[in-house]
Protein backbone atom coordinates (compact mmCIF):
# COMPACT_ATOMS: atom_id res chain seq x y z
CA UNK A 1 0.00 0.00 0.00
CA UNK A 2 1.62 3.82 -1.02
CA UNK A 3 1.84 5.63 1.48
CA UNK A 4 1.52 8.62 -0.92
CA UNK A 5 -2.02 10.12 -1.04
CA UNK A 6 -3.77 10.08 -4.34
CA UNK A 7 -4.10 13.19 -6.21
CA UNK A 8 -8.14 13.79 -6.17
CA UNK A 9 -9.71 16.31 -8.98
CA UNK A 10 -12.81 18.18 -8.19
CA UNK A 11 -15.87 18.02 -10.04
CA UNK A 12 -15.51 21.44 -11.15
CA UNK A 13 -12.32 20.97 -12.30
CA UNK A 14 -13.15 18.38 -14.79
CA UNK A 15 -16.63 20.31 -16.04
CA UNK A 16 -14.41 23.37 -16.72
CA UNK A 17 -11.84 21.27 -18.46
CA UNK A 18 -14.46 19.87 -20.60
CA UNK A 19 -16.31 22.92 -21.44
CA UNK A 20 -12.46 24.19 -22.40
CA UNK A 21 -12.02 21.20 -24.74
CA UNK A 22 -15.62 22.02 -25.87
CA UNK A 23 -14.71 25.75 -26.71
CA UNK A 24 -11.12 24.83 -28.14
CA UNK A 25 -11.80 21.60 -30.45
CA UNK A 26 -15.64 22.36 -31.00
CA UNK A 27 -15.90 26.20 -31.03
CA UNK A 28 -19.10 25.91 -28.91
CA UNK A 29 -18.91 28.75 -26.23
CA UNK A 30 -18.94 28.01 -22.71
CA UNK A 31 -21.36 30.31 -22.03
CA UNK A 32 -23.61 27.61 -23.72
CA UNK A 33 -24.49 25.50 -20.82
CA UNK A 34 -25.98 27.08 -17.77
CA UNK A 35 -25.03 26.06 -14.36
CA UNK A 36 -29.22 26.21 -13.41
CA UNK A 37 -30.05 24.41 -16.86
CA UNK A 38 -27.39 22.30 -18.73
CA UNK A 39 -28.59 21.71 -22.58
CA UNK A 40 -27.19 17.65 -23.31
CA UNK A 41 -24.72 17.58 -26.38
CA UNK A 42 -27.29 16.47 -29.13
CA UNK A 43 -30.20 18.28 -27.83
CA UNK A 44 -32.34 20.93 -29.30
CA UNK A 45 -29.16 23.18 -30.05
CA UNK A 46 -27.32 19.95 -31.67
CA UNK A 47 -23.92 20.82 -29.88
CA UNK A 48 -21.73 18.30 -31.03
CA UNK A 49 -21.98 15.38 -33.77
CA UNK A 50 -21.42 11.90 -33.18
CA UNK A 51 -18.13 11.86 -34.12
CA UNK A 52 -16.91 14.73 -31.52
CA UNK A 53 -18.61 12.90 -28.76
CA UNK A 54 -16.67 10.08 -29.45
CA UNK A 55 -13.58 12.66 -30.15
CA UNK A 56 -14.07 13.61 -26.46
CA UNK A 57 -14.67 10.87 -25.22
CA UNK A 58 -11.21 9.06 -26.21
CA UNK A 59 -9.88 12.80 -25.24
CA UNK A 60 -11.28 12.09 -21.55
CA UNK A 61 -9.78 8.43 -21.84
CA UNK A 62 -6.93 9.02 -22.49
CA UNK A 63 -6.24 12.24 -20.06
CA UNK A 64 -7.42 10.44 -17.08
CA UNK A 65 -6.76 7.33 -18.03
CA UNK A 66 -10.20 5.68 -17.64
CA UNK A 67 -12.48 3.42 -19.93
CA UNK A 68 -15.77 4.31 -19.78
CA UNK A 69 -18.58 1.59 -19.45
CA UNK A 70 -21.62 0.48 -21.08
CA UNK A 71 -22.86 1.57 -18.05
CA UNK A 72 -21.57 5.24 -18.07
CA UNK A 73 -22.94 5.39 -21.76
CA UNK A 74 -26.56 4.22 -20.57
CA UNK A 75 -26.85 6.73 -17.97
CA UNK A 76 -28.63 10.15 -19.15
CA UNK A 77 -26.14 12.42 -17.53
CA UNK A 78 -23.32 11.17 -19.36
CA UNK A 79 -24.79 13.51 -22.47
CA UNK A 80 -24.65 16.76 -20.28
CA UNK A 81 -20.96 18.75 -18.98
CA UNK A 82 -22.46 18.43 -15.44
CA UNK A 83 -23.07 14.71 -15.36
CA UNK A 84 -20.42 13.79 -17.46
CA UNK A 85 -18.19 15.89 -14.95
CA UNK A 86 -20.03 13.31 -11.65
CA UNK A 87 -19.04 9.89 -13.86
CA UNK A 88 -15.78 11.41 -14.30
CA UNK A 89 -15.12 12.61 -10.77
CA UNK A 90 -16.60 8.99 -9.46
CA UNK A 91 -14.10 7.24 -11.35
CA UNK A 92 -11.08 9.19 -11.39
CA UNK A 93 -11.14 9.53 -7.46
CA UNK A 94 -11.69 5.77 -6.74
Amino acid sequence: MSIYKKNSISKDEIREEILHLLNVRFGIAQNRFSDIEENDFFGIDGLLTIRSLVYLVHFLEEKYNIIFTETDYNDPNFYTPEGLSCILEKRVNA
